[in-house]
């Protein structure tokens, strides 16, 4: 503490003193809590990949930028609600959606039924999902989180009801883990704080308040229990992170001092410089570099001189080429087409199908995922069968109505009935109940009729005596 004492005075000195003891005696004692006490004696299970994503987010351009866009684009996704009438076709609707999006919306509207949940509407959207975040601010961190840490821990605070009040989302925390059970280890979860760099327990979470959101992994089954864990999209370009990091620097120096710098001095020995020299030619080097007049920049001469370049320049080194490629790196992590990052490579021919094939690869595989999460955390409470973050709804992927009913005015007959046109078409159904029937062609008149009987079909004109089948 002498280092702190000399910059410090005592009274900050020992209460910093003071909270190293008291942080460094809550480490140990959690430790032995770990062994001793709570959450049925479990461990804690670290995870290995101790990266520091959230600070590479902040400093690396090309990260915050995917991330960024990824993580927009899923908020930008309607939250949708139902009741699944026909799992199978939904399946098949989903399948077919890349291939024939027209047939697989039409296929979707009659597998589900919307449901209106005005509490959860609001809570997920302009409301609060916890006393310190709006929806958006809420599902933002959580999105967010899972790109960068390939983990999310969700908390659903639930009332009596069984109903969601309040949610909360933890970017890290340790897997309480029974090792002599390999089949059912979980035993709940440890949220941890750093004080000091000594991690220690803030909060404990039984299993079933925790609603962890990972992505896959290939780790062994074994009792490291790694594979508790998922992995960040970024962990296998650390390497590419640190070219850009240090590329940029080294080029913002070069930037700075104006490119390779050097040592300049006389060829002969005895027209080497004085002292008064040195420092004069050093001044007029300043000035000129300072000075806009490009005549400023030449010095003449009455003697031969040398110029010894030290280090290489940015074209030399080539770091503008290992910053893009590096960049392209991290486009490449999150699926998110290269056009975007270089717009040398996209032409607007290319731009459309660039954007459909990033919410493919990109965003669909983020809104599944919090799609089924966030279905287990709230439908038991409200009372509907699936949650959906609908890309497929995106400007860039919603189908065109009119096509839609170019679609189902070409259908034979006997395919749909008028009600389930009506809902494909978003007009909802209409109470009639001949309006679900099916119907064959016929004469141009109202459905009530044909459905009534009433509806009589014109006499056959008479055959023409010039019709040569009539004649026969």
């Amino acid at each position: 503490m002498d280092l702190i004492g000399s910059l410090f005075n005592n009274a900050i000195s020992k209460r910093v003193s003071q909270q190293i003891a008291v942080s460094q005696s809550s480490a140990f004692s959690n430790a032995l809590s770990y062994i001793n006490l709570g959450l049925n004696s479990a461990l804690p299970s670290i995870n290995p990949d101790a990266a520091n994503y959230y600070e590479i987010y902040k400093t690396i351009g090309a990260v915050y930028e995917v991330t960024d866009i990824i993580t927009k684009k899923v908020l930008n996704c309607p939250i949708v609600k139902y009741k699944i009438k026909d799992k199978k076709k939904l399946l098949k609707a989903k399948a077919l959606f890349k291939s024939d999006p027209v047939q697989s919306y039409i296929m979707k509207m009659q597998a589900i039924e919307e449901v209106d949940v005005p509490d959860l509407d609001k809570m997920l959207s302009t409301g609060m999902a916890n006393p310190y975040q709006t929806g958006t601010q809420f599902l933002w961190s959580t999105v967010l989180t899972y790109l960068l840490n390939g983990n999310a821990y969700v908390n659903p605070v639930k009332v009596s009801s069984g109903q969601v009040k309040e949610m909360y989302c933890f970017p890290n925390m340790n897997i309480a883990v029974d090792r002599e059970d390999m089949m059912d280890p979980i035993r709940g979860y440890i949220l941890l704080g750093s004080m000091f760099d000594v991690q220690s327990e803030i909060a404990r979470y039984e299993k079933d308040e925790i609603c962890h959101i990972k992505t896959g992994t290939a780790a062994p089954f074994d009792r490291t229990m790694m594979y508790l864990y998922g992995v960040s999209a970024l962990r296998a370009y650390l390497e590419s992170m640190r070219s850009i990091k240090e590329g940029k620097t080294q080029a913002s120096k070069q930037a700075r001092n104006g490119g390779a710098f050097g040592v300049l001095s006389p060829k002969n020995k005895e027209d080497q410089f004085s002292t008064d020299q040195k420092l004069a030619l050093k001044e007029k080097m300043v000035e000129a570099r300072k000075s806009n007049d490009e005549l400023a920049r030449l010095f003449p001469s009455s003697i031969s001189l040398d110029f010894t370049q030290i280090g290489m320049s940015m074209a030399d080194l080539q770091l503008l080429e290992l910053v893009q490629a590096s960049e392209e790196d991290i486009y490449r992590a999150f699926h998110w087409p290269l056009q975007f990052h270089n717009q040398k490579a996209s032409t607007s021919n290319n731009q459309a199908t660039a954007v459909k094939q990033g919410i493919y690869d990109g965003v669909a595989p983020i809104c599944d995922i919090m799609s089924e999460a966030f279905t287990i955390m709230l439908s038991p409470g409200y009372g509907f069968d699936y949650l959906e973050f609908d890309y497929t709804q995106l400007p860039e992927m919603a189908v065109n109505m009119k096509d839609v009913a170019a679609y189902l005015s070409a259908l034979p007959a006997g395919v749909l009935t008028p009600n389930e046109m009506r809902v494909v078409l978003k007009y909802g159904e209409s109470s009639e109940a001949y309006m679900n029937e099916h119907y064959i062609a016929s004469n141009m008149t109202t459905m009530k009729r044909v459905f009534d009987g009433t509806n009589t079909s014109p006499a056959p004109a008479a055959a023409s005596t010039t019709d040569p089948v009539a004649g026969a």
